[in-house]
């Protein structure tokens, strides 16, 4: 009988739950100490080598140009598509159809994407301000990508259809696009990152989805479904138990039968090995390999799948990204812990929905890397431009989660003087200077201080006073994200 209870309770795969509890050590970090220190060893290492790197190429911003928005999904709709198609001119618009919605003065950006048939289009998508959603079409003439659109409107119309509609959206485009190139400094910032979280490293390998499967004893795979219920009845260990239950039971019964634990282990070894072969991802198969010593394997499984929830609340994307960082830093795989660490820390999970309340309890897990000598505000920040010619795989950051991070650093003042003196600085395209504006909001919002945060404000104030005033303006309606509720005076 013990030979069955070791076949099945192995590869029980227990259901997700939300709230996963995430361990810290005494020293009140997810790593332990020891394993800090070799993170340190291998920091300086990557450090010498980057010191003996140079820049060698250029990098450029997204196209960006300036247009006026509308909408109109009332009155005379199909004359003003008809007025646009003959390009009427934009006063003369707004003038005639005066029920239309008019956005003025956006900084738009494109982009080629494919539909799930492979045809192409062209993505028009304003750049969001004041955390407003942005507004966006896709449109199938991919000719206009090599066009002049000065003074030109693009549009979709949309004629009724079932008791909806007719409505119409058009850009009117006030300048053509342009690509402009990051001056020196910027570019060293995102030289910086691709060394450090190295582009050739992929966080996931192989399958992206784990199955529920058990390997029975000849070595064929079989759907645990049918002994969930002979598991309970034999081990009276739950199917929903968490993997650290499994183990316990595990460790409990091997303390009263400890001859059995060498079959066990190499019953477990040769599990792993096949699911590896296979390309069949086990979370209880991963868990039992990094318990039983087998950790290199646990970060082979652990990165053949990627896990996706729905719920904002539901930490498993956090949680499995966390395991695959605490794994890489044990097994001394530099990359892959890097990558998966400052996905961590720029919250690069996979979520269906993500509210706010939910991001907003998240950690950020920056301390855990501040003690390596690596220039943490470089990085984060140098993440978050927006570039037309990045390099492969390059890691992106979110300014939000980015602001957050860096409020709660020890490098929190310089991190503050980059984000003023990217903001400020006139020679870098305005969508990335928007960018920065993002992250310094969500800086100013993270810090407890209150003397610290109205202190960082005027300085934010300075460097808001340099955009054009017509960004300058929507952006100003911010103190109540920064300072809270009950604030009542405006950034000017």
């Amino acid at each position: 009988m013990l030979r069955y209870f070791l076949f099945i309770v192995i590869f029980v795969v227990p259901l997700s739950s939300t709230a996963q509890e995430i361990k810290l050590h005494p020293n009140g970090l997810i790593y332990d100490d020891y394993t800090l220190n070799r993170l340190k060893r291998f920091a300086d290492s990557v450090g010498l080598r980057y010191k003996q790197t140079s820049l060698s190429r250029d990098y450029y911003s997204l196209p960006q140009a300036t247009c006026h928005y509308v909408l109109l999904n009332s009155g005379s709709v199909a004359s003003a598509a008809k007025d646009i198609r003959n390009n009427i001119s934009f006063d003369r618009f707004c003038k005639k159809y005066k029920t239309a919605r008019v956005e003025r003065n956006l900084l738009i950006t494109k982009y080629f994407s494919v539909q799930h048939d492979d045809s192409p289009f062209i993505m028009f998508e304003s750049i969001p301000l004041n955390e407003a959603t942005d507004i966006s079409f896709q449109h199938h003439d991919t000719a206009l990508n090599s066009m002049s659109l000065n003074g030109k409107w693009i549009y979709q119309y949309i004629k009724s259809k079932n008791g909806h509609g007719p409505v119409l959206y058009a850009f009117f485009f006030t300048s053509d696009f342009q690509t402009y190139k990051l001056p020196l400094d910027y570019a060293k910032m995102i030289h910086y990152v691709d060394f450090m979280i190295d582009t050739s490293t992929r966080l996931y390998t192989g399958v992206k989805k784990g199955n529920r499967l058990i390997l029975d004893d000849a070595g064929s795979w079989m759907n645990t479904d049918a002994a969930l219920s002979f598991i309970y009845r034999l081990t009276r260990i739950d199917y929903q138990a968490p993997n650290e239950e499994v183990v316990k039971v595990l460790d409990s019964f091997f303390i009263q039968h400890p001859e059995r634990k060498a079959g066990f282990l190499d019953k477990l070894s040769n599990g792993i090995k096949s699911a590896i072969n296979q390309k069949k991802p086990n979370e209880l198969l991963e868990f039992l390999a990094a318990t039983y010593g087998m950790k290199i394997d646990a970060l082979t499984l652990a990165r053949m799948r990627q896990v996706s929830v729905a719920c904002s609340e539901d930490n498993a994307p956090e949680i499995h990204t966390l395991r695959i960082a605490i794994l890489a830093a044990e097994t001394e795989n530099w990359g892959v812990f890097m990558r998966a660490h400052f996905n961590l820390i720029s919250d690069n999970m996979a979520r269906m929905v993500d509210g706010s309340y939910a991001r907003a309890e998240r950690s950020t897990y920056i301390q855990e890397v501040e003690s390596l000598n690596i220039e943490i505000p470089t990085i984060l920040l140098g993440s978050c431009f927006a570039i037309s010619n990045p390099s492969e795989n390059r890691f992106v950051g979110k300014a939000q989660r980015i602001g957050k991070a860096l409020s709660e650093g020890k490098d929190a003042k310089f991190a503050e003087h980059l984000m003023k003196r990217t903001m400020t600085d006139t020679s870098l395209d305005m969508y990335n200077r928007i960018i920065m504006n993002a992250a310094y909001r969500h800086f100013i919002y993270n810090i407890a201080d209150k003397a610290k945060r109205l202190e960082s404000l005027n300085n934010y104030r300075e460097a808001l006073s340099t955009f054009p005033v017509y960004y300058r303006d929507r952006l100003a309606d911010c103190n109540a994200l920064i300072l809270g509720a009950g604030a009542e005076e405006k950034i000017k």
